[in-house]
């Protein structure tokens, strides 16, 4: 069936340029979907949404049970280091401290953030030469969804806080989430272990994790 149109005339026979507008927006209403303007005020509220029709929330105040990182957790360290990195343990790359599925995700916007503690060992810094400064050492921070990255950054260089935080349009289904961190490679001359008893001095750690994410599709 025709839907007529308005079309404001102008000096020269051409049209409004709302008339392409309002001529699909007159068909989307009898072959498609509604258009939002065609709809009266108030007839679509939060008490006629189902669950999740519009969004979603979802958070972990404490990934992996206590926010800590086991990944690598060297139990060899001296007893007034921590079971954490050390480079015994660490081979190099970008190494899984935490996972996280969003389940239910419809397919649209989504914003993860990533906060906690990290720290980097002072003695991990020190070389043995004392003519040499001291080399800054960081713990990389990466966010994988769905195998891509969200976020990647420097990360902290001592003991600090850290917040890192993305956005991206990611497909509808259950998104793996893959929280990573990786620490400056080592060199030759570098402290790794405790002069007196060899035992495996730690480099850096990663605890009170927790994360949140919004998912946003329509």
């Amino acid at each position: 069936m025709k839907h007529w149109t308005q079309r404001e005339v102008r000096t020269g026979g051409t049209v409004s340029p709302e008339s392409v507008q309002a001529e699909m927006t007159s068909s989307q209403g009898s072959i498609a979907t509604l258009d939002r303007s065609q709809l009266p005020a108030a007839c679509i509220d939060e008490t006629r949404l189902k669950l999740y029709a519009t969004h979603r929330m979802y958070s972990d105040a404490t990934l992996n049970t206590t926010g800590e990182q086991t990944a690598v957790d060297d139990a060899t360290t001296p007893l007034n280091n921590w079971k954490a990195f050390t480079y015994q343990e660490y081979s190099s790359g970008w190494t899984t401290v935490a996972t996280a599925t969003l389940t239910g995700f419809k397919g649209g916007s989504l914003f993860l953030e990533w906060s906690g503690n990290a720290y980097v060992y002072p003695v991990g810094t020190q070389v043995l030469l004392a003519n040499v400064e001291c080399v800054p050492r960081y713990v990389r921070l990466r966010v994988l969804v769905a195998g891509r990255v969200l976020v990647e950054c420097l990360g902290p260089s001592q003991h600090e806080a850290f917040r890192v935080f993305g956005t991206g349009i990611f497909e509808q289904g259950d998104l793996p989430v893959l929280f990573q961190v990786r620490l400056t490679d080592t060199t030759y001359d570098d402290i790794v272990e405790e002069h007196t008893t060899a035992d495996p001095l730690m480099q850096a750690h990663v605890y009170s994790m927790r994360y949140l994410a919004l998912g946003r599709w329509r």
